[in-house]
């Protein structure tokens, strides 16, 4: 069960990281570099998905092994 949960949260985080790369595009911000804003958007994205793989009773090595993989095709 916990195994189709995990399923579907990556889609859906799959899915997210996606768009809201988009919308980094889109309103790129003066004040940071697309550097520096990709990397607080990773840094975020990897906190938050380790604590709900957390919450749902996984390790965090892994948790974060599946946030990578979320994670794989954002930085650019």
């Amino acid at each position: 069960m916990i195994a189709i949960i995990a399923f579907v949260i990556i889609a859906v985080a799959r899915y997210l990281v996606d768009k809201f790369k988009l919308y980094l595009e889109s309103h790129n911000s003066s004040t940071l570099t697309l550097f520096q804003g990709e990397l607080r958007v990773v840094i975020v994205i990897l906190i938050g998905l380790v604590s709900v793989f957390s919450l749902l009773g996984l390790h965090p090595v892994i948790a974060g092994f599946f946030a990578g993989a979320v994670l794989s095709g954002f930085a650019t």
